[in-house]
């Protein structure tokens, strides 16, 4: 991740854990009393009929599609190991420790489009700063 998308996300953006699903809905509805329009990022739960009742009322409360990405399943999915039954916060914790590098390359794609994606603003900085046109079509250019 360039360093100025880095410092921006560290100084101006606040990750907030909701704790379920449910809560999600009032945490939105709340901030957005104060004016602040989160971005939301959760879990599908495609097969678990009662997670999957909360997705509409999660979108009903954000107003805006452009703000929720709703994971195909879950995180452990795009990240890239097996759902644990527990610990998922020091699991994950563990899998990028222990995976990934120092280096914004080595995080998997999946998670970087979710990233990019999410702090859109911030990762726009890093084109401001490009001076040479030709490093801007080498930034956007797909290597696929």
């Amino acid at each position: 991740m360039p360093e100025i998308v880095r410092k921006d996300i560290l100084q101006n953006w606040q990750i907030i854990k909701a704790h379920g699903k449910a809560a999600i809905i009032s945490l939105v509805k709340y901030l957005q009393a104060m004016g602040i329009k989160p971005i939301v990022i959760h879990d599908s739960d495609v097969g678990n009929e009662k997670a999957e009742s909360y997705n509409k009322p999660i979108l009903d409360a954000i107003g805006d599609e452009s703000r929720r990405i709703m994971l195909n399943k879950c995180v452990e999915d795009v990240l890239g190991y097996k759902p644990p039954s527990n610990e998922k916060p020091y699991t994950a914790y563990s899998f990028i420790k222990n995976n990934w590098k120092e280096d914004w390359e080595s995080i998997n794609e999946s998670w970087k489009s979710i990233m990019e994606q999410v702090f859109k603003d911030s990762f726009a900085l890093s084109l401001d700063n490009i001076s040479n046109p030709a490093e801007l079509v080498a930034v956007s250019e797909d290597n696929h």
